[in-house]
């Protein structure tokens, strides 16, 4: 099946045919047919962004991602893909949360996301200022480590240049900041962010001493079913290491649930 792009570019509370939208990009963003982006760059004109869409690199220790911003005379859209090595990511993975004076005075953030993102800043700060040339609304979308980079992303960009984003969708998550600033963050966008998670989805449980996702919290239960009542705390817990371990001798099963196509299955069956 052939998908139609379709977005509500001022629905700033929660809309299916957004997150459905949001969850191709993050999809796409993982594409590469080594012809130069040819199959992102010709999909976006399918879906009707009229701009070149602008590439960004993140990369620092393990992580090594990247993202794209891309708009028409409506809305810009900034999308990350995760790693496409999840075992090295996973194992690599250190949790230390470190100052970030930029988005705030007593701000901490994850070491490695923040270390990533920073040598990019300006480049999306001005691919987002230069596109913003008719007041279009900004939406960031992202999937597992651009879930966090897309969070920060936002963060940044509405405290250090006050530019204020219409929604952010993420997938599959690692929690990115401190309990204070997530709640900082929440209580001023959480009317516009939306954090979609999978049952049996280890990556959302990670890092956890210290750590605290933002707001709003959305779960797939184990039959795909949307569960929108309920809280993180309503939900199984893992035990990374043993999930981890059985995924490692062969029980793919364990990561399938991260999977970005079991997140646009479960989101199908909504809509």
């Amino acid at each position: 099946m052939v998908y139609q792009f379709e977005f509500e570019p001022d629905q700033i509370t929660f809309s299916k045919k957004n997150l459905m939208a949001c969850a191709q990009a993050s999809k796409l963003a993982y594409a590469d047919d080594g012809k130069g982006d040819l199959a992102i760059r010709n999909t976006l004109k399918e879906w009707g962004f009229t701009e070149d869409p602008t590439f960004l690199e993140f990369k620092h220790d393990f992580i090594d991602t990247r993202g794209f911003v891309v708009s028409n005379d409506k809305m810009i859209l900034v999308a990350f893909r995760g790693t496409k090595s999840l075992d090295n990511w996973i194992t690599d993975f250190t949790m230390n949360l470190v100052d970030c004076p930029a988005l705030g005075a007593k701000v901490k953030v994850d070491e490695g996301f923040i270390n990533a993102l920073k040598p990019q800043l300006d480049n999306l700060r001005g691919a987002v200022k230069k596109r913003q040339d008719n007041r279009q609304s900004l939406w960031f979308t992202g999937h597992s480590l651009g879930a966090a980079l897309s969070t920060l992303a936002a963060a940044s960009l509405w405290k250090g240049d006050n530019l204020e984003f219409q929604g952010l969708y993420t997938f599959g998550s690692p929690r990115v900041v401190d309990e204070d600033f997530a709640d900082e963050f929440s209580k001023t966008f959480g009317d516009r962010t939306f954090r979609f998670v999978n049952a049996g989805d280890i990556v959302p449980h990670k890092p956890k001493k210290g750590y605290k996702h933002v707001d709003k919290f959305n779960y797939f239960d184990d039959k795909g079913q949307y569960r929108n009542k309920l809280t993180e705390a309503d939900v199984p817990s893992y035990d990374v290491a043993l999930v981890w371990a059985d995924a490692m001798v062969g029980k793919i099963a364990a990561l399938q649930a991260h999977h970005m196509d079991t997140y646009i299955q479960n989101i199908q069956k909504i809509l």
